[in-house]
């Protein structure tokens, strides 16, 4: 159900990023690389479970498969995951709220949320200075945010993310194959 639930949402995104042409650098695709032979084990374990637990199917990559897919010598292997992809997380935050903002949204920022209810079928939002009333209300927190909206507690799940920035490259399209 997770599996099917997380499909859904992928394909919400994407159909966002098209719709309203968001130029997040949306790519299809995801490698998770080995840095060592103990890890590539690791990696096609658990590749091989998610296929056998809920038909994920991803593709193992062995030394030579993953130098095919990136032109660096350093990986022992990974798993290629033609299912996920990335994007420029900022741009696509970005486009979301221009968006928001066309559609006649307002966006307060620096206005930390203490308390969220419903009201008479409105939302009132408390914060610090100022109680904030509102037809709807969208919740774009972490979970460090505690029990703001304990109804979507059961649905919050810590996901590990990572980002990495390199100097600028001469010519970046050099180092992926795909």
């Amino acid at each position: 159900r997770m599996r099917l639930e997380a499909d859904q949402e992928i394909a919400r995104v994407v159909e966002r990023i098209k719709a309203h042409q968001i130029d997040c650098d949306y790519a299809l695709g995801h490698i998770e690389a080995a840095m060592s032979d103990k890890s590539l084990r690791y990696l096609s374990r658990e590749a091989e479970w998610l296929e056998r637990k809920y038909g994920y199917k991803t593709d193992i990559l062995d030394r030579a498969a993953m130098g095919r897919e990136v032109a660096s010598g350093a990986y022992y292997g990974g798993v290629l995951d033609l299912n996920g992809g990335h994007i420029h997380p900022l741009n696509y935050l970005l486009g979301l709220a221009a968006e928001l903002v066309k559609a006649g949204g307002i966006i307060a920022e620096q206005a930390a949320v203490h308390q969220l209810e419903q009201v008479n079928h409105k939302v009132v939002a408390t914060t610090k200075t100022a109680k904030i009333t509102a037809d709807y209300a969208i919740v774009a927190a972490d979970l460090a945010s505690g029990d703001l909206v304990k109804s979507l507690a059961k649905y919050s799940v810590a996901i590990i993310n990572y980002i990495a920035a390199t100097a600028k490259l001469e010519h970046p399209a050099q180092l992926i194959a795909n």
